[in-house]
């Protein structure tokens, strides 16, 4: 399991304080890109090819060389679907709508301060 802390941050001068508001315990098969895994297996449950996941690949700059054995490996076991959506803006971030949705998808066990 992954851990996904969510808090709110607080600079007062050189003191920074950090109020945690939430935190969520996500399976390992659930920490995948959402909007990635989402679009693969829309693809082949409309009968994609090989050739139309290595342009999806292509389309994310994934970091990998073979994406052609990686299209067929995903052809013969799609992803489950996951919850967290990373950004390269400026850093790597992430986005966690996902895993915080009042009903939590199956993988995510949450836990929110702000109503206790």
């Amino acid at each position: 399991m992954s851990i996904l802390f969510l808090y709110d941050k607080h600079d007062q001068g050189t003191v920074c304080s950090l109020q945690f508001v939430h935190c969520s315990f996500i399976e390992h098969s659930k920490t995948a890109d959402y909007t990635l895994t989402k679009s693969l297996n829309d693809m082949l449950a409309d009968g994609a090819s090989k050739d139309d996941i290595v342009k999806l690949l292509q389309e994310r700059n994934l970091p990998t060389e073979d994406l052609e054995q990686l299209a067929l490996d995903i052809m013969a076991n799609p992803p489950c679907i996951g919850v967290l959506t990373l950004s390269s803006a400026l850093q790597w971030r992430l986005k966690y709508a996902h895993a915080l949705e009042s009903i939590h998808p199956e993988g995510v066990i949450s836990y929110d301060w702000t109503t206790r």
